[in-house]
C-alpha cells in the first residue's frame, strides 16, 4: 500500500491544486497522502473534502520551517487539528512575516532595475501568501533570469542581491507546537542539515525531548548513505521513519508522488507513525 507523507499543493510552492493532488494519487495508485504546505493550511479542507468517498486516505499536514545550527531545518505536523487557536495564531505571524519579506525583495528587485509588482507574483500564487519561487517565476517571465535556479542563484539566495532573510523560529518551539496540538511531529529531510553526524544526533535527541515523533528517512533529498544512518539513529532515539516524496509539481522536477527513489515506493513501513505512540 503506497503512502506518501510530503507533498506540496499550490496554496503554498506547488504547481497541483490540492484537488490535482488527490486525482494523481489514486491514478498513480497510491493508498495515502498528506499535504503538508509551508506554513499555510489553506488548502487542506478542499484536500480532504475532494477526497471523500474516494478510494483514497487523505491526511492533514503541515510543514513550519525554522533555522538550526545546520541551517534552515523543516519540520512536519502529521494529522494536525484544523481548529487549534494556538496553531492558527502561529501561521497569521508567519504570513504576515512572508508578506513583508515579499514586499522588500520586491523592493530591492525595483533598485536594481527589475520592475515586478505583488500583483505579478499572485498570478502564480494561488494560496494565502506567495513565497520565493513564485517570484523566481516572475522573474523568469520578465526575462531577469533564464530560469528559477538561475532567478534564485542570481537573487532570492543568501548573499544574492534581493536577498531577504526570513523570520527565524526555533526548531524547539515548532516541535513543542506541533505536539501541543496532538499531531505527529516529523523532522523532514534531515540529509539537508549541514551537520555532521555527531551534531545531526545531539540536534536530534535534543528535538526528541520537545516532542518529535519521527525522522523523515526516505525522501529523495537524502542519500542511501544517509537513509542508513538516519535509519539507525531512529532506532537508537525510539523515533518511527517517515517518508515521503516533497512532490512540489513542476516546481520541483523529478519527485513523483509516493516515491523516494524513481521507481521505488516509500516503504509502508511508514504508516507505523500513523499509529500511536513511537516505537516500530
Amino acid at each position: 500500500m503506497p503512502i506518501d507523507l510530503h507533498l506540496h499543493s499550490s496554496e503554498s510552492d506547488g504547481t497541483f491544486t490540492p484537488e490535482e493532488l488527490v486525482d494523481s494519487a489514486i491514478q498513480n495508485d497510491i493508498d495515502t497522502i498528506a499535504l503538508c504546505d509551508h506554513d499555510t493550511i489553506s488548502g487542506v479542507r478542499k484536500f480532504l473534502n475532494y477526497a471523500e468517498g474516494k478510494n483514497i486516505r487523505t491526511i492533514a499536514g503541515i510543514e513550519l520551517s525554522a533555522f538550526s545550527d545546520g541551517g534552515e531545518c523543516h519540520i512536519l505536523g502529521i494529522n494536525i487539528p484544523l481548529n487549534n487557536e494556538e496553531l492558527t495564531t502561529a501561521l497569521e505571524k508567519f504570513r504576515n512575516s512572508r508578506l513583508i519579506r515579499n514586499d522588500t525583495i520586491i523592493r530591492k528587485l525595483y533598485e536594481l532595475g527589475i520592475p515586478i509588482t505583488a500583483d505579478d507574483v499572485s498570478v502564480y500564487s494561488k494560496g494565502e501568501t506567495a513565497g520565493r519561487i513564485h517570484i523566481a517565476r516572475v522573474l523568469v517571465d520578465k526575462g531577469a533570469a533564464d530560469s528559477i535556479d538561475d532567478a534564485f542563484k542570481k537573487y532570492l539566495v543568501k548573499g544574492a542581491r534581493a536577498f531577504v532573510d526570513r523570520l527565524k523560529m526555533d526548531p524547539y518551539e515548532m516541535v513543542a507546537l506541533l505536539k501541543r496540538t496532538g499531531a505527529k511531529v516529523v523532522l523532514a529531510h534531515p540529509g539537508l542539515l549541514h551537520m555532521d553526524e555527531n551534531a545531526l544526533f545531539s540536534f536530534v535527541k535534543e528535538l526528541t525531548a520537545s516532542g518529535l515523533d519521527a525522522l523523515e528517512v526516505y525522501t529523495p533529498h537524502n542519500t542511501d548513505t544517509q537513509i542508513g544512518m538516519l535509519s539507525k539513529m531512529a532506532d537508537s532515539l525510539n523515533l518511527k521513519r517517515s517518508g515521503g516524496s516533497d512532490f512540489h509539481g513542476e516546481n520541483k522536477a523529478g519527485h513523483e508522488i509516493g516515491f523516494y527513489r524513481p521507481g521505488v515506493h516509500v516503504p509502508d513501513t511508514v504508516y507505523s507513525i500513523l499509529a500511536t505512540g513511537k516505537s516500530g
